[in-house]
């Protein structure tokens, strides 16, 4: 939307794509702003960006001279339209893989290579990164952080090739919530459709049906898995169909 990086917190669309926060909210405002009768300029001296959204699906709500139905919005990329929820476009799924790979590539370029000091014991010099969790290692928190089971299967590279970019292609495998930065994002709340933290299932999805990332992962994948093999025999009649027809011809 406005060609620079992605900043956090990103959010996904109804359609699978991303955007900052702030450039959805902006994006969302204009598109909407019909609903305001004009007032934007005017409004936008007293209120953020935020504030006014929250203002518009408000009167949406209440249904005061404003359409229930201007909620809807067009993704920027492929104008697939969705409706903005009651709460703001804050209210829509967080995309934590983006912001792995965001996080990862700011985290490359504010490091000094001839300065990287062990993340866990921080006084030896870093020789390894893991890419599970995203930090630099010592050779021998290295060896103590592969012991538990929890983390014996992770993935490492040295940091010369992490500088060269190993890092910042791709997401850390371990996603840690936006809300509780200290809490791993592990669960799935079916009721809301969206991955949460064992603490977010405590403090905002208690009663909701809540399964396990992975088996939820799982679901998707075959899901997925049977749409493409729908597809590929789609496609399959179709040129068999054409044949046909030019045969015809």
């Amino acid at each position: 939307m406005c060609n620079e990086r992605m900043e956090e917190p990103i959010r996904t669309l109804p359609c699978l794509h991303s955007g900052c926060l702030q450039c959805l909210e902006t994006y969302s405002l204009r598109s909407l702003q019909d609903g305001l009768h004009g007032n934007l300029p005017l409004l936008s001296l007293f209120f953020s960006l935020s504030d006014l959204l929250f203002l518009f699906l408000f009167l949406c709500s209440l249904d005061l001279n404003v359409d229930s139905g201007s909620r809807e919005v067009k993704c920027p990329k492929c104008h697939c339209p969705f409706q903005v929820p009651e709460k703001g476009v804050e209210d829509l799924p967080t995309n934590y893989f983006t912001a792995g790979v965001v996080t990862a590539s700011i985290k490359r370029e504010s490091v000094d290579p001839n300065n990287i000091v062990c993340e866990s014991c921080e006084k030896t010099q870093a020789t390894d990164y893991c890419k599970d969790c995203a930090m630099n290692f010592c050779s021998d928190c290295k060896k103590v952080h592969l012991k538990p089971k929890m983390s014996a299967h992770h993935q490492f590279i040295t940091i010369d090739e992490a500088m060269k970019g190993g890092f910042a292609s791709s997401a850390p495998s371990i996603l840690h919530c936006q809300k509780h930065p200290h809490q791993e994002v592990n669960s799935y709340c079916k009721t809301d459709q969206t991955a949460v933290c064992p603490q977010c299932v405590v403090d905002f999805h208690s009663g909701h049906n809540v399964d396990r990332l992975i088996n939820i992962s799982k679901g998707f994948k075959d899901g997925i898995s049977t749409l493409v093999n729908k597809v590929c025999f789609q496609i399959l009649s179709s040129f068999s169909g054409i044949k046909k027809l030019i045969h015809v011809k």
